[in-house]
């Protein structure tokens, strides 16, 4: 009996024993953040990032002109507009370096990417926050992960001397940002750089508590970086329809429209709980759970996941043992996008809201409403956001909330936005907050932060040490030339000078429906908006500014542009002055060798023309003479009654006030024109053939020919102000039979400040029994689905769906598979919004 006994309890230590080992094998102990430091758009240092966090300020700027002079020998500033401001969160002073206290060359320092530079001194800062120095880590077992993109410097530089070709290579390597850490610091350990996209500097958050919880490395460096050096690259995104067109991160609200650019750099120091409490560390906040997943397949590339999403929460939540209902606030992956941002609240509160009381609303925020999207470095900036507000117990205010976007549903999830700072609540045994971050390409990553037990507390003694000073030197290398690649093709007239062996100047355009659809707006002609478009990019290639004069305009051949062959337009500009040129406008098409001269005149450039050289009446007293207004529905009834067109490019009236001769117009800008920083104009040309057609509601009823214009005396281009805009027209003098009218137009803003003033447009009429749009030999086919059956209604749909996926996908025709899925052939999220605009 006694053996028996003996021997239970022995089976018995044996089960418990294996339960422990168990234990201890799934038991991953928690990680402080024993020091950090950062530098993002506004604050140099944590104490200046916590006071634009406290106090709810937005960083967010206009690109500096400090980065246009930077890469003003490249062919980036080509891309400078007025319509188009680069919008994002800057770093000031990127060009600036303390090379030596590195050991660094100042001809290698010049060499290197501002992004490492940067990473260098920030690492640096978190380190002597850490208590820790250069010899005290020197043969260390401390790992270093980085998160960065690849350089976007070590392409635009050019090579000067032999000597500086080793720089170049390791100056903007990747990989050379952490290795760079090691080398200066001694370190031993592991030395990674990762590219996750945006969820990059959690992902190697999450790698770094892995390895110091299996003693893979005593001590870790986590860090992140990013810097937009290239506003071609903003510029690619905005035509992407990623970025928010107003500059502005809206995550949450009913205007979320696109995320913004941000820059900066973060670094943190790790170490196990019990190292840090041993050795009386400074304690931010602890690490207590972290995950990493991703989306798999899905609908696109791009294309987000909620279920993957809630996988990856749960995964962290369990891994920490902790009850997601005791989450007191979240810092959001957040980016501003009104269809992303309601797929992570929905999978946040699948998790996050499961058993949670009512009285404990869980609170959200983002930072990139603050700073903007870091991407790479995102995370880093979203951990040393929740580890300040640990620190002081507060939760920051979330910027440019409004009105709450109605995909998300807020009290389903008890989920509440923190618009103003406040205390921060505690649910369970200490404040908690989860970090979500998720890459565009799928890889999800969700990190617990708490903070700190009064015994933790107790054993970790508050320190505020001085940050190094650093003796900055600017360290910038000689840049060459790009491809002018973004220049040519961002234009819808692929806008280009060429050579020429005359003693002229030679601008080439090219017009086709692909490019410009709007042209069957106005029955496949390209108006007179289209002139002063290629006039305007002239005058920017040889003044830098899309001012200037024209006078003496004649139009001596309607350019017409039939569908599905390309007309090649060249300008000829001949120099009377620097400031003065006799012009001629030629066109042809692939199928026909004979040039057609389709326009002359003189062009004046002035970069010091200003609005005030001409005054109009203001609006007010123009409205107090013109007493009927009227909505624009008379006035395009009347247009297309004459057999005139009012497509949707052209069509800018929204209401007017009408006179005697004379017309005032409210204008709106038309959906498919707003991307006007496409034009050199600064607008899109459409809105010249719009400032045209209001003077037809001057005319008697009975006149009911269509007109064209022939001539123009004199035009004068100030450029594009901010709208919205007014149109004021004047009829000037017309024959008894109004067979020809003489006007003068003024294109203003609301402001009373002139932006185009033409003077003295003559109007032929043209012959009554034919329209325009006969006269031109076009056909407009409208379709009438009652008058056809279902099978040719749906070949005649198919047909144009099938177009519009060759453009789309960039292949024939012929080659699209309408049996396959779309995915088959590369689709995604991205061309699905082409598809849907």
């Amino acid at each position: 009996m006694e053996n028996t006994t003996l021997y239970k309890a022995l089976l018995m230590i044996r089960k418990l024993k294996k339960l422990l080992q168990e234990k201890n094998n799934t038991y991953m102990e928690p990680i402080a953040i024993v020091g950090l430091s950062c530098r993002f758009p506004g604050a140099h240092n944590k104490n200046e990032f916590w006071n634009i966090l406290a106090n709810g300020k937005n960083s967010i700027s206009k690109i500096p002109d400090e980065r246009w002079q930077l890469l003003n020998e490249t062919s980036e500033p080509l891309l400078r507009q007025s319509s188009y401001p680069y919008y994002g969160g800057y770093l000031q002073n990127i060009a600036e370096f303390d090379a030596y206290h590195f050991g660094i060359s100042p001809r290698e320092a010049r060499r290197m990417d501002p992004q490492h530079r940067i990473l260098l001194e920030v690492a640096h800062e978190a380190i002597v926050d850490a208590g820790l120095s250069k010899e005290m880590l020197a043969g260390s077992q401390t790992g270093v992960f980085a998160s960065l993109y690849a350089s976007q410097f070590g392409f635009l530089q050019t090579l000067q001397e032999e000597s500086d070709a080793l720089y170049i290579p390791t100056g903007n390597a990747t990989s050379i940002a952490a290795n760079r850490l090691s080398y200066f610091y001694d370190l031993r350990g592991p030395s990674i750089v990762l590219d996750t996209a945006c969820s990059s500097s959690l992902v190697a958050v999450h790698l770094a508590c892995l390895h110091l919880q299996n003693k893979l490395c005593d001590i870790a460096l986590v860090g992140g970086v990013n810097i937009n050096l290239l506003p071609s690259m903003s510029f690619i995104l905005a035509k992407a329809k990623m970025l928010s067109p107003d500059g502005q991160c809206k995550t949450f609200d009913a205007g979320a429209n696109g995320y913004v650019q941000g820059e900066g750099a973060g670094v943190i120091v790790l170490k196990p709980l019990s190292a840090a409490l041993q050795n009386k560390d400074c304690i931010y906040a602890i690490i207590s759970g972290s995950a990493v997943n991703q989306d798999g397949k899905t609908n696109g590339l791009t294309a987000p996941n909620g279920l993957l999403q809630e996988h990856v929460l749960k995964a962290a939540y369990s891994k920490a043992a902790i009850n997601p209902a005791e989450i007191s606030y979240i810092e959001c992956h957040g980016t501003g996008t009104y269809l992303g941002d309601p797929i992570e609240v929905q999978a946040l509160g699948e998790v996050i809201s499961q058993h949670r009381l009512k009285t404990n609303p869980c609170w959200i925020g983002s930072v990139k409403t603050n700073i903007g999207h870091l991407e790479p470095a995102a995370g880093m900036a979203s951990i040393i956001k929740v580890a300040l507000a640990l620190k002081y117990l507060k939760i920051p205010p979330h910027l440019n909330y409004v009105k709450p976007n109605p995909h998300i549903n807020f009290d389903k999830y008890f989920f509440k936005i923190p618009t103003q700072l406040m205390d921060w609540p505690k649910y369970g045994m200490s404040r908690m907050a989860g970090i979500s971050g998720f890459g565009f390409g799928g890889t999800n990553a969700h990190l617990l932060l708490r903070e700190l037990s009064d015994a933790e507390m107790a054993a970790s003694p508050r320190v505020e040490r001085a940050l190094p000073s650093w003796k900055h030197e600017y360290y910038w290398p000689a840049l060459r030339n790009k491809t002018n690649f973004f220049i040519y093709n961002k234009n819808p007239l692929q806008s280009k000078k060429i050579t020429s062996p005359l003693p002229v100047l030679l601008f080439e355009f090219t017009f086709d429906f692909k490019n410009i659809p709007e042209l069957e707006d106005t029955f496949d002609i390209a108006h007179a908006g289209y002139f002063l478009e290629m006039l305007a990019f002239a005058a920017n290639e040889i003044l830098q500014k899309s001012i200037f004069i024209i006078e003496k305009l004649n139009f001596l051949a309607t350019l017409m542009i039939p569908k599905n062959i390309t007309v090649t337009v060249q300008l000829v500009l001949n120099k009377i002055t620097d400031k003065h040129y006799y012009f001629n406008v030629y066109s042809h098409s692939q199928n026909d060798e004979l040039w057609i001269e389709n326009a002359r005149g003189e062009l004046l450039l002035n970069g010091l023309i200003k609005p005030e050289i001409m005054t109009i009446d203001t609006i007010e007293d123009i409205k107090q003479r013109c007493l009927t207004n009227e909505t624009a529905d008379n006035l395009y009834a009347r247009v297309l009654s004459m057999g005139m067109p009012a497509g949707d490019s052209i069509r800018w009236t929204e209401q007017y006030w009408l006179g005697k001769d004379e017309i005032l117009c409210e204008f709106k800008e038309p959906k498919i024109c707003q991307e006007k920083e496409k034009f050199n104009l600064a607008l899109h040309p459409g809105i010249i053939d719009g400032c045209i057609q209001p003077i037809f509601r001057l005319l008697p009823i009975t006149c009911i020919k269509p007109y064209m214009a022939v001539s123009i005396d004199k035009i004068t281009y100030f450029g594009a102000n901010e709208g919205p805009f007014y149109l004021y027209s004047q009829l000037k003098t017309n024959d008894a039979d109004y067979t020809k009218i003489k006007c003068h137009c003024y294109l203003i803003d609301k402001e009373n400040k002139l932006i185009a003033a033409f003077e003295t447009i003559t109007l032929q009429q043209l012959n009554k029994n034919i329209h325009i749009e006969n006269t031109m030999q076009t056909s407009h086919v409208n379709f009438d689905f009652t008058s056809h059956s279902f099978t040719e209604s749906k070949a005649y749909v198919l047909d144009i769906l099938l177009e519009q996926s060759s453009l789309i996908f960039s292949m024939p025709k012929n080659d699209i598979n309408i049996n396959l899925s779309l995915s088959h052939m590369g689709f995604d999220s991205l061309m699905a919004i082409a598809l849907a605009k």
